[in-house]
């Protein structure tokens, strides 16, 4: 039973490091994204202030990309190991079964 405790144990690690890798590949994807976005010059449009709506919705899309990066730089650290941790086995028990056979009564 201790041996086929440690393959599951071993089984659930690998899943667990699989996605955690895969979290932490998206969100590296998300930060390059908004760097990105980030990084864009404004419309010389929104420069002259012909669009006074969209000029407030750049700046707001620039202040929530502000935060979010704030957050993501926090996440890249604690979401995988997290996320690896929710695989850890905390409680393995023995639960007896019972199996009852039915013949018909043929007589």
């Amino acid at each position: 039973m201790a041996k086929r405790l440690a393959e599951v144990e071993a089984d659930l690690a690998k899943v667990g490091e699989a996605e955690a890798r895969s979290l932490k590949g998206l969100l590296d994807a998300q930060r390059v994204r908004l760097l990105r976005a980030a990084a864009e010059p404004d419309s010389p449009q929104l420069e002259l202030d012909l669009d006074p709506e969209g000029r407030r919705e750049r700046d707001a899309d620039r202040r929530h990309w502000t935060t979010r990066l704030r957050r993501l730089d926090r996440e890249l650290v604690e979401e995988p190991d997290r996320l690896r941790r929710s695989y850890d086995v905390r409680a393995s028990r023995i639960e007896p079964v019972g199996l009852v056979y039915l013949w018909p009564d043929l007589g």
